[in-house]
């Protein structure tokens, strides 16, 4: 298993400018793989004595170049330069990156450190999903006036394949239908693969970088309960309207939530688009894409398909479509595809 030091961590302070006789670490995250494709992430809080505390990752992650690593680093600080409430990522001494590379026991990683956020948001309300929403537009404006780019995928592109929605997962499970769910099965398709030749235009706009996961436990509240966000591991360029619309019902339904909320998951989503709008209002071209891209992400969101990420299936809702066909059940397997039919045809306004 990786191991370090404090006597490490205080090297790596050192790179960054901070000299402190001593410090204490408390390790927040641990992700390390022991196969041969192993990557390997690390989150410590470090307190030097006289400074206040920092965060420090450490990574080794053969999908991300160091390239990749500091222009998300690049992307962070550009926002904060520009006013919107970010981690301030601090720069190595005497040189004009972000990321380090060091050898840690025996291991080449790349290291970096940054300011650590009090008051993260622990759960969304629908005031909280305004400021989300209002924080990502304000951020998007930034990206695209400042032209800011990172090479790297992410997360919520809808015309790939996507942690949201599942439309490929769909196709994929054709061969399992049988009679008239197999009927049912292309007829969803074919609608599916015609709203997406609508979208194309959208599929062509010019992308910018983005932050790419506004989950809760990645914002924080500012001094005056504004939110900010840190974590850029998942940014990378994105057409912004897809951005917007993708975090949207990400914020709306896989967050964590009051235990006695009395709000549906619509109102958040109407909520954040409202922030949002409030800071880049949508085009009446936007306005006539949402009800299509909409459609697509309800239609096969993750519960109603299934997951199917990494080695086979993994376990599903009992509701999901891919339970009822692993069960056998082909009435089960009509009313999902139906209840999927019947999304995809709905046009939902912004």
């Amino acid at each position: 298993m990786f191991s370090y030091s404090s006597v490490c961590l205080s090297k790596i302070l050192y790179s960054y400018g901070i000299y402190a006789p001593s410090l204490k670490a408390e390790e927040l995250q641990r992700h390390d793989s022991d196969d041969e494709d192993g990557q390997l992430r690390v989150i410590i809080k470090v307190t030097p004595e006289g400074f206040p505390p920092l965060i420090v990752k450490i990574k080794d992650d053969r999908d991300v170049s160091e390239t990749v690593f500091e222009s998300q680093c690049r992307f962070s600080e550009a926002l904060a330069e520009s006013g919107i409430p970010t981690a301030r990522i601090l720069p190595v001494v005497g040189e004009n990156r972000h990321v380090l590379n060091a050898q840690i026991d025996s291991r080449p990683v790349f290291v970096t450190a940054e300011a650590f956020m009090e008051n993260e948001v622990r759960s969304v309300d629908v005031e909280t999903a305004v400021k989300m929403g209002t924080l990502l537009a304000r951020s998007h404006n930034v990206s695209e006036e400042r032209q800011c780019h990172v090479p790297n995928k992410v997360l919520f592109d809808p015309f790939e394949d996507n942690e949201l929605f599942y439309a490929l997962d769909f196709l994929s499970l054709g061969d399992r239908m049988t009679g008239e769910n197999l009927y049912l099965h292309r007829e969803i398709a074919l609608e599916y693969q015609r709203i997406m030749a609508e979208l194309e235009p959208l599929h062509l706009r010019p992308k910018y970088a983005v932050q790419g996961d506004i989950s809760d436990c990645n914002c924080f509240f500012t001094s005056d309960w504004e939110i900010g966000f840190f974590d850029f591991n998942n940014a990378g360029d994105n057409v912004l309207f897809c951005d917007a619309v993708m975090q949207g019902l990400f914020a709306a339904r896989l967050m964590t939530y009051p235990q006695d909320r009395s709000f549906s998951d619509e109102d958040l989503v109407n909520a954040f688009f409202r922030g949002y709008c409030s800071a880049r209002p949508f085009t009446e071209e936007d306005k006539k894409f949402y009800p299509l891209l909409r459609a697509v992400i309800d239609a096969f969101w993750v519960d109603n398909i299934g997951w199917s990420r990494g080695n086979g299936w993994a376990p599903c809702k009992p509701e999901a479509l891919y339970a009822a066909v692993e069960n056998e059940d082909p009435q089960a397997v009509q009313r999902r595809l139906e209840e999927i039919y019947n999304k995809l045809t709905d046009r939902r306004q912004i």
